[in-house]
């Protein structure tokens, strides 16, 4: 018989497997695993498009905002792999949009630099900072709109602008 991790349980949706563990050690809900890089059962589940899990983690108080060894939380890693409902779930949530890993990027950036527009079109409709700059070596002093156009994604260069030309003047 196969014994399931916390972890695994949440990559792979199973939702009945999480409540058996969750019964069993409810200490675990939170729990860092590390493999590549350390990672909750919320980031398991936000990086795995895994929405039923997510709300059963979240219903039982996960940390929408952990942030793994990287400094990555459950909101940069569902837009990342461009999970677009599952950013939006972490948003109603209370996930903070503009939350910086430890490279300076936001989710925003993440969505960009992976070509996911329709992650950066449900960031942008929540409000995010536009205007903040990366400090990863690569794109140190970028922004999202920058990091578009170096990489030429057209569709997000284009969502970006029209952002930035509707967004209201700093006071």
């Amino acid at each position: 018989m196969q014994r399931f991790t916390i972890h695994e349980a949440a990559g792979a949706g199973d939702v009945a497997k999480l409540k058996e563990l969750l019964a069993a050690n409810p200490e675990e809900l939170d729990s860092i695993r590390s493999l590549a890089f350390s990672f909750t059962p919320l980031m398991a589940a936000a990086g795995s498009g895994q929405l039923d899990a997510a709300h059963f983690l979240i219903e039982r108080k996960a940390a929408v905002d952990a942030q793994n060894s990287a400094g990555k939380t459950p909101l940069h890693l569902a837009c990342i792999r461009g999970h677009v409902d599952m950013a939006a779930l972490l948003l109603d949530k209370g996930a903070a949009i503009n939350k910086l890993d430890d490279d300076g990027h936001t989710a925003l950036m993440f969505a960009v630099r992976n070509n996911k527009p329709s992650c950066v079109k449900v960031l942008l409709e929540r409000k995010a900072d536009t205007s903040v700059k990366s400090s990863e070596l690569r794109f140190c002093g970028t922004t999202a709109l920058e990091i578009a156009e170096f990489e030429k994604f057209q569709e997000i260069v284009s969502l970006l602008q029209f952002a930035s030309a509707a967004a209201p003047p700093p006071a």
